[in-house]
């Protein structure tokens, strides 16, 4: 049979669940002021979503979460070019967090920081090459320091959805 056993329908129902909430705080975070004067600096609270991903399911799933918060986002929300930069990062950090959560007994915030680090990295990579000057790196420190406010936030948060989510799956 080539169907769907029920554990992996249960899994990619859960992948489902995770992206309509990653798109959920996407959207969300529109509304929260950030005092920082450098465009694209944001909460970063559906990355908690992709970090819980990696915990409770797996690499591949969670790239599925990821993506799907790219596109869905970057097509209500954004733009190509929005996609472009939340591509990149969302790759830097998904792929770096992928790494870390393998690490016995690390906590979710250093991860989610460096996930949150990397994310940044990303962008401006992107914007480096979009914008052909390397000026872009000087937003580089404030963007380092937002990134680890940012990281520790979602790395806490992905520790409560993880609690949440274990004990919703059993």
């Amino acid at each position: 049979s080539s169907g769907l056993t029920i554990d992996e329908a249960r899994s990619w129902a859960t992948v489902g669940v995770f992206s309509a909430l990653a798109l959920a705080l996407c959207y969300a975070e529109t509304f929260i002021p950030i005092p920082v004067p450098i465009p694209g600096v944001k909460p970063g609270l559906a990355n908690a979503v992709v970090l819980t991903s990696l915990v409770i399911l797996d690499c591949r799933r969670a790239c599925f979460v990821a993506a799907i918060k790219v596109l869905a986002i970057g097509f209500l929300f954004g733009s190509p070019i929005m996609i472009a930069y939340s591509a990149v990062g969302t790759l830097f950090a998904t792929l770096a967090m992928s790494a870390l959560v393998k690490i016995p007994h690390l906590h979710m915030v250093p991860v989610a920081i460096v996930g949150a680090i990397l994310h940044n990295v990303g962008q401006l990579m992107v914007a480096n090459v979009m914008l052909q000057t390397t000026l872009v790196w000087m937003s580089a420190p404030i963007m380092l320091v937002a990134a680890c406010a940012t990281g520790a936030l979602t790395g806490l948060l992905a520790r409560h959805l993880v609690s949440i989510a274990r004990a919703e799956i059993g």
